[in-house]
């Protein structure tokens, strides 16, 4: 590794932080991943993987993280998807929970790459475990004098410099002294230094502000409430003590002072704050303020619990397209969106337990809400999209009432969630309800993508191929590749319902290359025994056609198959070819690296005749939907006029969806020799379709 990309790595890690347990080091350009260890200033490589990175971490996911973030967190770990989130910003942290010896835990995934490079080719994952009782040891460690090498620091304020000197004996080896002469003087060090400062001790009364005006100013600044001050008097002076613990002294001690009584209470009351600090670091959420998802699934489980009289509703707000406010607006913007939506349901639902459950996803727990407070409740947020910081917002909530009480927090979070996502593409509502068939086809549809992971690793997913017929010569001409589902139980899973949700939540774009690996096995297994082949088609959805990468890594399957690209053209539907701006280019890679390119579903709705001459394509498969009006003249006349321009555009046309001998033989008057679909056969495994090739040859 070079000296430059070393440090940028070195950078990269120290983002991430030293307290991830596992670092991989991924580079872009040549795909290979290292697993290192970082020792504060050196990155040491340990081992390279052989395998591919997602590969790795879906087995570390399927392994080790709980089965309810599953879906998530192997959406997170598309290196495509880590890779454009890294191009808007230097890191981003991913959070999950991991089952072990029972219980279970919470961890994080970071990801940085080196600031101020948008062109990087080196980025890092790391892993570690966030787990409250970790941080919380880590507290008592740290405020603990002389443990770890760490030394607090301490703010003296006297008048007298012997007190000052008495006080600095006391403490000497175990904190860092600061000394000022007035209490005036110390507010201002208290100002500059609040960051550094562990404590504060002052005597009762210090010169220029004493120690009551001292809690005063510190508790009207938000940046020195929370910083423990120690009030020292002497014997007389008994009477001011009730008064300066309720203006809020951490402790109050009477001269003479007790040799390592100073020392004892200063280390309570600095583990208290911090120990305080910490809880509600893990608590409260830093930007919005509102409780964790760890600290809601506590309170709401103790209030859930502990309410056997009350009813109670889960609700999930999510912002819609949340990723492309900060890509447009910025993440400042982005933030301020997060702020003004946990500021509005703190002011709207006063009586609800709130938290940021996700990047972009709130939670709440409220007593069950009449059929009037519901409808209070979806125009209040329809006045909060009015106010937002940005146009154009779109915000959807889902609501589980009366919620089972028996079930643990997760699963009404889950539940809540599965009303909102059946409502989420649809712009006329804004709330929906556990309820109802659109829920249960949500439910379907997770348990698809919680299925999707296991089916892809155990081969599930199988390829069948449906002849594509020379009509004039009588032979198979090629085929397309389509894919079929059949679970561990023998059910079959329609195509209609995984695939449509699998171009939905991106999972299409593996599934593609999985088939088109098989293809291209295939090919490679007939070549290699000099049995006879003819190109198979290959889908490739919208998703898959944007992923980076995509021309590449077809091009290097096909070559470690040792099979010409000449044999795999490439389907795209006629919506991804018309819907993108960037589908010339891509559209031009596909070609310069040899693919023929054949336009699907002709005709479907997005098209016009003139269409075919924008982009490079070989052939134009026309939709089932015109072959259909076969048998109508006005729309024959208009299926020989697409045919007839097709080919004065040297583009071959091919119909699918044919059924009947009177379609098959008006498309052979127009000159439309290639034809699929059931009425020369249906798709069939790829051992069928091999013996259809083979007795073919024999004739």
């Amino acid at each position: 590794m070079q000296a430059q990309e070393a440090e940028g790595l070195l950078e990269a890690i120290r983002i991430i932080g030293s307290d991830c347990h596992d670092l991989l080091g991924i580079d872009r350009r040549t795909g290979e991943v290292f697993v290192y260890r970082f020792s504060g200033e050196l990155a040491e490589k340990q081992e390279e993987l052989q395998s591919s990175p997602e590969l790795c971490l879906n087995a570390y996911i399927n392994r080790a993280v709980i089965e309810r973030d599953r879906a998530e967190m192997r959406q997170s770990v598309i290196l495509e998807e880590i890779v454009s989130r890294l191009k808007r910003t230097s890191s981003f942290t991913v959070h999950y929970r991991v089952e072990h010896e029972g219980s279970v835990h919470y961890h994080c995934m970071r990801a940085a790459r080196e600031k101020g490079r948008n062109d990087f080719d080196l980025y890092v994952l790391g892993f570690s475990c966030e787990d409250s009782s970790f941080h919380l040891q880590a507290v008592h460690d740290m405020a603990t004098p002389g443990q770890g090498g760490i030394l607090r620091q301490i703010l003296l304020i006297s008048g007298k410099s012997e007190q000052r000197q008495e006080l600095a004996e006391q403490l000497q080896g175990d904190y860092r002294i600061l000394e000022t002469d007035t209490g005036t003087d110390g507010l201002q060090i208290m100002h500059r230094h609040y960051r550094e400062l562990s404590a504060v001790i002052t005597e009762l009364e210090a010169p220029g502000l004493g120690a009551l005006a001292l809690l005063e100013e510190a508790a009207r600044d938000p940046l020195l409430q929370d910083l423990p001050v120690m009030v020292i008097a002497d014997s007389d002076r008994e009477d001011r003590e009730s008064v300066c613990l309720e203006a809020g002294a951490a402790e109050f001690i009477h001269r003479p002072l007790v040799p390592g009584l100073v020392r004892a209470r200063l280390r309570n009351i600095i583990r208290l704050q911090e120990a305080s600090a910490a809880v509600n670091r893990l608590e409260l959420d830093d930007l919005t303020h509102l409780y964790t998802r760890q600290a809601f699934i506590h309170y709401a489980g103790n209030r859930l619990r502990n309410s056997p009289g009350q009813d109670w509703d889960v609700f999930v707000i999510n912002i819609a397209g949340f990723r492309t406010v900060n890509s447009i607006y910025g993440r400042e913007t982005g933030n301020l969106l997060l702020q003004y939506v946990a500021e509005d349901l703190e002011r709207t639902m006063p009586d609800a337990l709130i938290a940021r459950y996700t990047a972009d996803r709130f939670i709440g727990l409220i007593p069950t809400m009449s059929p009037e407070r519901l409808e209070q409740v979806e125009q209040e947020r329809r006045e909060a999209v009015k106010r937002a910081p940005v146009r154009n917002l779109r915000i959807k909530m889902g609501i589980y009432a009366r919620v089972d009480k028996d079930q643990a927090v997760e699963v009404l979070y889950d539940r809540a969630l599965t009303a909102m996502k059946s409502i989420q593409d649809n712009y006329d509502h804004m709330v929906a309800y556990y309820d109802g068939p659109l829920t249960r086809r949500m439910e379907w549809n997770q348990r698809m993508e919680d299925a999707f992971e296991l089916a892809l690793v155990n081969g599930e997913f199988a390829v069948w191929y449906q002849p594509k017929i020379d009509i004039v010569r009588n032979r198979i001409a090629g085929a397309e590749a389509l894919v079929r589902w059949t679970r561990p139980d023998g059910t079959v899973i329609n195509p209609a319902d995984f695939v449509p949700l699998f171009e939905e939540d991106g999972l299409i774009a593996r599934l593609d290359e999985a088939i088109f690996r098989r293809v291209c096995s295939d090919l490679h297994e007939r070549l290699e025994k000099d049995l006879p082949v003819v190109p198979i088609s290959v889908n490739m959805s919208r998703a898959t056609l944007h992923r980076d990468g995509t021309v590449e890594r077809y091009r290097r399957i096909a070559r470690e198959e040792n099979v010409p690209v000449e044999l795999l053209p490439i389907e795209l539907t006629e919506s991804a070819a018309f819907m993108s701006k960037e589908i010339k280019g891509l559209t031009g890679r596909l070609k310069l690296a040899g693919f023929p390119l054949h336009m699907d579903d002709f005709g479907s709705g997005y098209s016009s005749l003139s269409s075919l001459n924008l982009l490079p394509f070989d052939v134009v498969k026309l939709d089932k939907t015109l072959i259909d009006y076969i048998g109508s003249p006005r729309d024959e006349k208009i299926l020989s006029h697409t045919v007839a321009l097709a080919h004065e555009l040297g583009i071959q046309v091919v119909a699918e969806g044919v059924e009947s001998p009177t379609q098959a033989a008006f498309l052979r008057t127009i000159g439309c020799t290639i034809v699929q679909g059931y009425y020369f056969s249906k798709p069939v495994p790829p051992e069928e379709f091999g013996q259809m090739l083979l007795k073919q040859s024999r004739v």
